[in-house]
C-alpha cells in the first residue's frame, strides 16, 4: 500500500493508523520515501496480531523526526512480509498552526484493483480562487510514478464541457517511486498554458501518462491557509462512477448553522449523461425536491445540493443527510465528491462518493 502526500515539518505533523481485520497475524515493513524515491531514515517493521490496531508517526519510527529533520513531498510504502493477515490503513497530516486534520486514504502501490496505480487518474476537484470568507482556495497535488519513466500530462475541465489540455507538466527521467508536487497546481499549470486565465477557476483534473504501461498515483489537498481537505485521485472504473446501470452515494451531508455543504461532479467520457439527484433524511424521507442536471462530454459542475433541492439554509436546517446520484439517460458516466465546510472557521472536509447499487 501507499500513503501519499505526507509532510512532517513546521507546517504539518504526520501520523497513520493500521488495522488487521482478520483473526490471524501479519508483519509489514514500512518505508518512508522522499521525492526521489529514496528511503528517508530507516525502514521499520511492525507485527499485527489478529484484529490489531496500531497508530504512529512514521517519520518518528523511521528516525527522521521533526525538528531534527523536515520532510515534505513524501509517501509511505507498506509491504506485508509474512503472515496470513491483512492491513487497511489511513494517513493523516495535522496543521501545526490550527490543529486542523486531513486524512490521506491508503491506495494500492501495484496490481489491478479499484484504487491501483493507473495511466489515467481523475482528481475530482482542482481549484484556485478567492475564498468567500477571505483568503484563497488552492489545490496542492502530488503525483507519484510507480513504474518510472512516466511522462505526465493533464486536462482541466471547468464547466459546460469546456476543457484545456493536454499539457505536459512532469517528465520523470528517473526510476519508480519518484514524486512531483505543486503547492498550487492551477498556478503551476498557468505557467505552461499561458493563454488562459486559471485564477478564479474550479474543475476536475485528468492526469494521464504516455501509455498504459506507465502508471501513477495522485493525491490532492485543497486548502485555504491552514485549513484543508484531501482526497486521492480516482480511476474511471465501475466502482468510482455512476451510469444508467448503477448509482453512487454521498454520505453525511450537513447544511445548517454549523456547516455548509457543496458537491462536484464530473463526466469523464465523450458522451453526455442526464443525472437525477435526491437528498434523503435519516429516516429515509425525501429532503426537498429531486433535481436533474445534464452533463455534456467532459463536463464539470459544482453546487450546493440543498439549494438545488429547494431547501437552503437558513430557511431549512439539515443534518445526517445522504445524496443519491442516479443517471437516468445517456451513455456517459458521472463521478464526484461532496464536502462540508465549517461556517465558523471555513475548515473543509471531503466526502468521497461510494457505490450504491
Amino acid at each position: 500500500m501507499l500513503v501519499q502526500n505526507l509532510s512532517n515539518n513546521a507546517s504539518y505533523r504526520a501520523s497513520c493508523g493500521f488495522f488487521n481485520p482478520w483473526g490471524v497475524s501479519v508483519s509489514a515493513e514500512f518505508r518512508v520515501r522522499d521525492a526521489n524515491g529514496a528511503t528517508l531514515g530507516s525502514p521499520f517493521s511492525r507485527t499485527f496480531v489478529g484484529y490489531d490496531f496500531q497508530s504512529f508517526n512514521p517519520f518518528t519510527l523511521a528516525g527522521v523526526a521533526y525538528p531534527g529533520t523536515s520532510s515534505d513531498n513524501a509517501h509511505l510504502l507498506v509491504t506485508p512480509t509474512s503472515g496470513s493477515g491483512a492491513l487497511i490503513a489511513f494517513g493523516s497530516t495535522v496543521s501545526n498552526a490550527t490543529n486542523d486534520p486531513a486524512a490521506h486514504l491508503a491506495v494500492h502501490a501495484q496490481g489491478a484493483y479499484q484504487n491501483s496505480p493507473a495511466s489515467d487518474v481523475i482528481v475530482p476537484e482542482c481549484i484556485w480562487a478567492a475564498a468567500l470568507g477571505g483568503g484563497t482556495w488552492m489545490t496542492a497535488l502530488q503525483i507519484t510514478d510507480l513504474t518510472g519513466g512516466s511522462v505526465v500530462s493533464v486536462y482541466f475541465s471547468y464547466g459546460s464541457g469546456a476543457r484545456r489540455g493536454p499539457y505536459a507538466i512532469w517528465t520523470n527521467s528517473g526510476g519508480a517511486g519518484r514524486s512531483f508536487k505543486s503547492t498550487n497546481f492551477l498556478s503551476t499549470l498557468s505557467t505552461v498554458d499561458t493563454g488562459f486565465t486559471y485564477y478564479g477557476r474550479v474543475g476536475a483534473l485528468q492526469v494521464v501518462t504516455q501509455d498504459s504501461s506507465h502508471k501513477v498515483q495522485v493525491a490532492a489537498r485543497v486548502r485555504n491557509g491552514s485549513n484543508s481537505k484531501t482526497f486521492p485521485g480516482l480511476q474511471v472504473t465501475d466502482g468510482n462512477t455512476a451510469d444508467t446501470s448503477r448509482q453512487i452515494l454521498v454520505q453525511s451531508l450537513t447544511n445548517n448553522s454549523s456547516y455548509r455543504a457543496g458537491c462536484g461532479f464530473y463526466n469523464p467520457t465523450a458522451s453526455s449523461v442526464v443525472v437525477e439527484f435526491r437528498l434523503y433524511a435519516a429516516d429515509g424521507s425525501a429532503v426537498g425536491s429531486a433535481f436533474s442536471r445534464t452533463f455534456s462530454a467532459y463536463d464539470f459542475q459544482s453546487f450546493n445540493p440543498f439549494t438545488q433541492a429547494g431547501v437552503p439554509y437558513p430557511g431549512a436546517s439539515f443534518d445526517n443527510v445522504i445524496l443519491l446520484v442516479r443517471p437516468t439517460s445517456g451513455s456517459g458516466r458521472v463521478m464526484g465528491f461532496g464536502s462540508t465546510v465549517n461556517n465558523s472557521s471555513s475548515d473543509p472536509a471531503a466526502h468521497l462518493s461510494v457505490l450504491y447499487r
